[in-house]
């Protein structure tokens, strides 16, 4: 009797394992379809509109005028996120979530937010509505395919820190590359909301 008690507790966790896993590989493939569209619409956006100005005048093509308040980006800044989230792409589709999720979270999370909060012309508040929603709907995309990938052997503990890392490291290449290139916040108020902290120079 209490074998066959014990064979069918066996029987139902690997049924609830089961469903588990298809459960979890499917959240995992939806996470990842939203993450390739909101990132190939960025990709289109960073090198068919801000690169190559497919649909920007020539006159504003180097200074960011898809917004009123943007700041000085260099068009070289473009196409080195077009590079990132190319190759960010690429990974995901091959199935390498968490190289793709911190790749991807950052260039859009750090660099993006690092640019949109502090470099254009307004207050921290202003700017945040630069970003919102679409920027952190990918910033989200990216969390989710990095959590969810069914095939990683990590704690969420230890991906949290790897999200936490992207950030970071994103926001301080991003900066790093701005002062080499000579970016700097929107001419309106070219200190931009952190006032005498970051460099620039007038064109």
């Amino acid at each position: 009797m209490g074998g066959k008690k014990t064979n069918e507790n066996t029987a139902a966790k690997a049924i609830l394992a089961r469903k588990q896993e298809t459960i979890a590989k499917w959240s995992h493939r939806i996470f990842r379809f939203i993450f390739i569209k909101f990132h190939w619409d960025m990709i289109m956006h960073h090198f068919f509109h801000q690169y190559l100005g497919e649909f920007t005048p020539a006159e504003h093509r180097r200074i960011g005028a898809w917004k009123v308040n943007a700041p000085y980006i260099p068009t070289e800044t473009f196409l080195l996120d077009s590079v990132l989230e190319f190759i960010a792409l690429g990974l995901c589709i091959l199935g390498y979530a968490q190289p793709a999720g911190f790749l991807l979270l950052a260039d859009v999370g750090g660099g993006g937010n690092l640019i949109h909060l502090l470099y254009f012309n307004g207050t921290l508040e202003q700017n945040f509505w630069t970003t919102w929603p679409s920027m952190y709907w990918m910033n989200l995309s990216c969390v989710l395919l990095m959590l969810s990938d069914p095939w990683s052997q990590r704690p969420f503990k230890q991906i949290f820190l790897f999200i936490i890392c992207a950030l970071i490291v994103g926001a301080a290449g991003k900066y790093a590359w701005l002062l080499g290139m000579g970016g700097f916040p929107a001419r309106t108020a070219p200190m931009g909301a952190l006032g005498s902290f970051i460099p620039h120079t007038e064109l």
